[in-house]
């Protein structure tokens, strides 16, 4: 039997809370080429990574404020501390992270390891309410997530089932992590009591659900990207601990990567990765 494509993004179930509506575009070119990560200042600024350039911080307005020099390209992810520090997976052969200050001037670099202790390089970071950096060591098909002090000294890691391709911290500082076999999952930062965050049930088939950026609000909003079919940002909230889908944010015609929000709360970031846009909503 075929398989049929939806041709819009599912909302087949009704949605609640905030409703959020585009309400702006920050033009990344000719300074970022092909965005794909995304992290926000309190101030309001917006960190743009990218397979082909420096990590570029952008004004809310998009205009370029400056380049964090030094700062490797080629990377997939970034987050801000509580500290107002830019945190960094490092570049292609290259197996550590970054602390930079607010102001772009490297800190510190921390060598990454798997659960083997052989050299593995990050392809996400965030960091929870109090400060601790947690890393998902997934290149080269390693499965390893490490949780480090703010200065980036090692806590202690934990080896997956799947390599983790992006992750972030709920606001009670629980882990959600998009794996590369396409399932989503929340648990503790020991790596225990995971569960799955079901697909949304307007997407029929398990293979058109591939979860790649997540985000997290203080009220409990998840908001996901699908690279599946179709291509879209989906939004969830955690009821009683567990995550239920809500609606869909984005429009058809986007290829979403990384999502932010800001500070405050009120305005969604969305990176279209295919036409170097990111999408505001409020």
């Amino acid at each position: 039997m075929s398989q049929s494509v939806p041709s819009t993004p599912p909302h087949t179930q009704p949605s609640t809370g905030k409703k959020w509506k585009e309400c702006g575009q920050i033009k990344t070119t000719p300074h970022v080429e092909e965005p794909s990560g995304i992290a926000t200042h309190p101030n309001g600024d917006v960190a743009l990574t990218s397979d082909w350039s420096p990590v570029t911080v952008f004004s809310r307005n998009g205009d370029v404020k400056y380049v964090i020099q030094g700062s490797p390209s080629s990377i997939l992810d970034i987050a801000i501390s509580p500290s107002n520090k830019y945190i960094i997976p490092s570049e292609h052969g290259i197996n550590e992270f970054y602390i930079y200050d607010s102001q772009g001037v490297l800190v510190s670099s921390t060598p990454t390891y798997n659960i083997d202790n052989k050299p593995s390089r990050p392809t996400s970071v965030a960091v929870d309410s109090t400060g601790r950096i947690i890393v998902g060591l997934g290149w080269g098909g390693h499965k390893t997530v490490s949780i480090h002090q703010p200065d980036g000294i090692l806590i202690s890691k934990y080896e997956m089932t799947s390599s983790p391709y992006n992750l972030t911290c709920t606001p009670d500082d629980k882990l959600i992590i998009s794996f590369d076999d396409n399932t989503l999952q929340v648990m503790d930062q020991s790596g225990h009591n995971a569960s799955i965050i079901q697909r949304p049930p307007g997407i029929q088939y398990s293979e058109y659900w591939e979860p790649v950026y997540v985000c997290c609000s203080k009220q409990g909003e998840l908001f996901v990207s699908n690279m599946g079919k179709p291509e879209a940002v989906y939004r969830y909230m955690c009821t009683g601990g567990e995550y239920k889908y809500l609606d869909c944010i984005t429009r058809m015609g986007y290829c979403p990567h990384g999502i932010a929000l800001s500070a405050d709360e009120e305005e969604l970031f969305v990176v279209d990765c295919t036409s170097s846009l990111v999408i505001r909503f409020r």
